[in-house]
């Protein structure tokens, strides 16, 4: 069992995907880094999530989900060095965490996902 203030960062290689039709995935040219973490504080989690890679000035939304609620909706533009960072903080529930970070370009598609528990 962690501790409050126990604190657990995931990274992943994510391929850039596309949605095609009927839920088909394309991989495109290039990827983006996904990283989330996390940190116990007492009865809440805070959530960074961050992607790297991106072009500058892309818009991504950005959402995350603990036990499949949805804490966290924001928009965010990927700075000049094509990086973007996401804070939130949702309930801490009794047992594990699972936590879901998923970011998508607004004009193509793209979409960066990564999953932590903590």
């Amino acid at each position: 069992m962690r501790r409050p203030g126990a604190f657990l960062t995931v990274a992943v290689l994510a391929s850039v995907l596309l949605a095609g039709p009927a839920g088909a995935v394309q991989h495109a040219v290039g990827t983006f880094h996904c990283r989330m973490s996390a940190t116990k504080l007492g009865p809440r989690v805070e959530v960074t999530f961050r992607l790297r890679g991106s072009e500058a000035g892309l818009v991504w939304r950005v959402r995350m989900w603990n036990g499949g609620v949805r804490f966290a909706d924001r928009t965010r533009v990927a700075d000049a060095s094509g990086r973007l960072k996401v804070v939130a903080t949702t309930r801490n529930r009794p047992g594990p965490d699972e936590i879901v970070g998923i970011a998508r370009d607004q004009v193509t598609g793209a979409r960066c996902e990564v999953e932590l528990s903590i």
